[in-house]
């Protein structure tokens, strides 16, 4: 009676396994399916069955293997007995005219530890394969972005600072190795000045996060430790889901140098024309004065401010306009210093003084001519006297002929002697 007991209750055991094996089958949105060892259906769910275009009732009873050609039918068997010999579940991933399934085969076991049954569960994951190779294909184009950009870029926690990565152009431009850097920390390779700290590096970061994006300059410190200025840009992003700060840096110390000399050279430049006692000043193709050196103020009898952006030709005698806006236009068309040219300037106080003055172009990186640079000269007591000694002289030649008096000319290099009339 005893034993009679125990097998009805391991029969129940089984049929309560089998019926929750059948639960789950029909519960799973995948191909579900149970079959005997041989390989007979012993329980479908409508999704296989749709798929063979029969009932769910039409599909138990057919053996699995003859439902494939004979050498899926055979891979099939190696599966099957695998899960049989080992009693352990076995998951692989197929191909077949590009799709994909993943299959899953589960062993019922009776309450003496054989298999009694195979439970496969079949998933299309055609669509997951496709979006994980779009995704390490973007990763890879990732990847040689990141690595092949020339500028430094460096992967922070949002919250600590810290480096959790950095490109290879970072390791090439501070001299470091990737795992130095990253041990180093946010301010690690900074310059010792005390404006470019650790602290600091940390107060920048977290007002991109609270603010948005930053850009700044930065003093970061080689390996070498040469010191070198970096164009920093900071932004929050989240990758993967989580808060992350992009800091990317582009080398200037050779822009620096360039604007330092730059600076160097406009003070020397400033110092000489503000000390100068020509007029100095810079005119627009369109006329527009752009610069005047400070003795504008002395020339013209108006503040050096009151020149700028108006046209050279308000200042110009109507008799001279002419010849000085045709001075203007040889120096951009032919783009070389022309000869100087005289003209009339009004003053302030409304009276002309006669100016010379030479021009020149300049250009900027195209070739192009920006500006005509001019250096005038006030000349009106040059021209006073010549006109005088011109009047004198004629005054002189006048009275000779009325007095019918001559005079002689010895030239001191030939020794020759000219008579007047």
């Amino acid at each position: 009676v005893r034993d009679i007991t125990l097998r009805k209750k391991a029969r129940d055991e089984l049929l309560e396994e089998e019926e929750t094996v059948r639960a789950l089958l029909n519960a799973t949105p995948d191909t579900a399916f149970l079959i005997d060892p041989s390989g007979t259906i012993l329980e479908a769910n409508q999704v296989f069955a749709a798929k063979l275009g029969i009932t769910k009732k039409e599909a138990v009873g057919r053996n699995l293997f003859n439902l494939f050609p004979d050498d899926l039918a055979e891979i099939r068997r190696e599966w099957v007995q695998s899960v049989l010999d080992s009693g352990k579940s076995f998951a692989i991933d197929e191909e077949i005219s590009n799709t994909v399934v993943h299959h899953t085969l589960y062993p019922i076991v009776d309450p003496r530890d054989e298999v009694t049954a195979v439970a496969f569960y079949c998933r299309d994951i055609t669509e997951t394969v496709q979006f994980q190779k779009r995704l390490e294909e973007s990763r890879a184009s990732f990847e040689t972005i990141y690595n092949s950009s020339t500028d430094a870029i460096f992967i922070h926690d949002a919250e600590t600072g810290e480096i959790l990565d950095v490109n290879q152009a970072t390791v090439d431009i501070l001299g470091y190795s990737k795992d130095e850097l990253l041990k180093l920390g946010i301010g690690g390779a900074s310059s010792d000045d005390p404006e470019f700290s650790q602290e600091n590096a940390m107060k920048l970061i977290k007002k991109a996060v609270e603010e948005g994006p930053q850009y700044f300059e930065w003093q970061a410190k080689k390996k070498d430790g040469e010191v070198i200025w970096v164009a920093d840009s900071v932004k929050a992003v989240t990758l993967a889901g989580r808060k992350r700060v992009i800091t990317v840096g582009r080398d200037i110390t050779e822009w620096k140098k360039a604007e330092s000399l730059l600076k160097e050279s406009e003070k020397r430049f400033r110092s000489l024309v503000e000390n100068a006692n020509d007029l100095v000043y810079t005119v627009a193709p369109h006329g527009a004065f752009t610069y005047v050196s400070p003795n504008w103020q002395e020339f013209m009898g108006e503040p050096a401010s009151v020149a700028i952006g108006r046209n050279f030709g308000e200042y110009i005698h109507p008799d001279d306009m002419e010849a000085c806006v045709a001075f203007q236009q040889r120096i951009i068309s032919k783009k070389e210093k022309q000869e100087p040219i005289e003209y009339r300037a009004r003053r302030a106080d409304g009276s002309w003084r006669w100016q010379l003055t030479t021009g020149a172009p300049l250009f900027d990186q195209d070739g192009n001519v920006k500006e005509t640079l001019g250096i005038a000269r006030d000349i009106t007591e040059l021209k006073m006297a010549r006109d005088a000694l011109a009047d004198s002289e004629r005054r002189l030649r006048e009275s000779q002929k009325t007095a019918r008096i001559g005079h002689v000319e010895f030239n001191v290099e030939t020794g020759g002697l000219l008579w007047s009339d």
